[in-house]
Parts: structure tokens; sequence; C-alpha cells
């Protein structure tokens, strides 16, 4: 496939959600290029562009896919096999259904406990989400900080109350993978899915698994208070679980950024 066929992936590289479509586009060995947008104005991008307004769009011969599990699906139709679907009609519908579990409880708290640990200190911020971004980009959010850090806290609901909440919701989420998981590797039909795609993808942020793309942080050398978050899951079973659906699963990639 000539690179001016391939579909193009519009994302923020750190955004949950755009790995979890990279997940599984890569997982499908489906070449496509990405175009990195940047945070704060990716929603006007997209908008003046006709591309909805949030991240991750597929533009593909399909067409537009805006949203995650849009872009799975149209994976799968793409390529079929393997197949992160499950053949069977029940274990389809629970696959399905443990994926909007985990983008609905999920994916937008462990934002916010990010948002939360890293809101404090201009740096952190800057390293968590405009790591990979220009150099002229980073320091202006250095500079505008302030009036970031207000905006982020009153749009993303980084309070005390919604923080706690969203530890709950991460709890429950480690809880239900756990308790999926006793005894089988997977979280539906003792086979590799959408669901396991979405919970590991969502949940990697915390886990930092070394084959996540666009990691903010190195493990090892983590700020305090990002150190705090990830150590409040770094002993639990479901931890692991997330470490091993990457190295089994999470294949490179074969895409080229603009």
């Amino acid at each position: 496939m000539n690179q001016s066929d391939r579909p193009v992936l519009w994302q923020l590289k750190r955004s949950v959600f755009s790995e979890k479509a990279r997940f599984a586009l890569d997982y499908k060995g489906i070449a496509y290029v990405t175009r990195d947008l940047i945070p704060g104005m990716h929603g006007a991008r997209l908008r003046l562009s006709g591309k909805g307004k949030t991240v991750p769009v597929l533009q593909s011969a399909d067409g537009l896919a805006l949203s995650s599990s849009a872009i799975i699906a149209v994976a799968e139709r793409m390529v079929p096999d393997p197949p992160l679907y499950p053949a069977d009609g029940a274990a389809r519908k629970s696959a399905l259904e443990l994926e909007r579990f985990f983008d609905e409880l999920c994916g937008h708290e462990v934002r916010r406990l990010l948002f939360s640990a890293t809101l404090g200190q201009a740096n952190q911020f800057v390293t968590a989400f405009l790591g990979d971004s220009a150099a002229v980009v980073r320091g202006l959010a250095r500079a505008a900080f302030p009036a970031i850090r207000w905006r982020m806290r009153h749009q993303y609901g980084v309070d005390e109350a919604q923080v706690a909440q969203a530890q709950r919701r991460v709890d429950a989420a480690f809880d239900r993978i756990e308790e999926l998981t006793t005894a089988s590797d997977y979280l539906v039909a003792d086979q590799f899915s959408v669901a396991d795609v979405s919970a590991a993808s969502l949940l990697a942020p915390l886990v930092m698994p070394p084959q996540l793309v666009g990691a903010a942080f190195d493990p090892d050398h983590l700020p305090p208070a990002v150190a705090a978050v990830r150590d409040r899951y770094h002993q639990r079973p479901g931890f692991e679980w997330v470490q091993e659906m990457y190295r089994r699963h999470r294949v490179p990639a074969a895409t080229t950024s603009n």
C-alpha cells in the first residue's frame, strides 16, 4: 500500500484513547499515517476540518471513524484476522460491554488522576502532556501555565471530590480485571479481544509498560506526586496483567508520522 493510500490517524500522542486505537491498528498489522495535533488546540483543528471534535479520528476509505471504538470496528472489517471481536455471540456481547465499561469508567478517570498529579508544577505538566510537542509550544505552555492550570482544573473536573471519585473508579477497573482473570489470562472467552485492548491501553499511563507509545515518564524516575498515583496500584494483580497484555500483544507500529 502506498503511503498516500494509508488510513490517517488524527491523534494526541499521549491520549489514552489514541493509544487504544493505535494498539488495535498495530495488532491488526494495519499500516497508517499519524497526524499529531497540539493539545488544547486539537478540538478547534478537528472541527474546522470537519473531523468531529475530539481524538482519535481515523480517516480511511470507509470515511471517518470518530472514536476509538469506531476505529476498532473499522480495523476489524479491514483485517478480520486476528479477530478482536469473539465469534460467539454471547462472548462478543460481553467483550463490547466491557469495552464500554472501561471507556466510560476508566479512561477519563486515569487522565484526571494524572492531571491532579502534574498540575502542581509547570515542568511536570509540560513533560506529561506536551513532551513530544515543539520547543516553542512547550515554552508557551510554561509561560501560560497559571491560566492553563485554571482551565484544566475547571474543564476536566480536577478537584478533591472528583479526584477521589476517579480513584474509586480506577480501583473498580482493577477489581473487574482481577475478577475476570482468575481462571483465564483474558477478560472474555479465553482469547485476546477488544475488551483486553480497552482495559490495558486505558490503564497503561498508570502502569507505564515499556511498550507504551509516547510514555511521559521513566517509571524508575518519577516525580513524587506521579509515583504516589502509580504506587497505589503497583502491587495489584491487575497491574501485572496490563504489563503482560503489552508484552504479549503490543506489536511495533508500521506508521508514518507527519
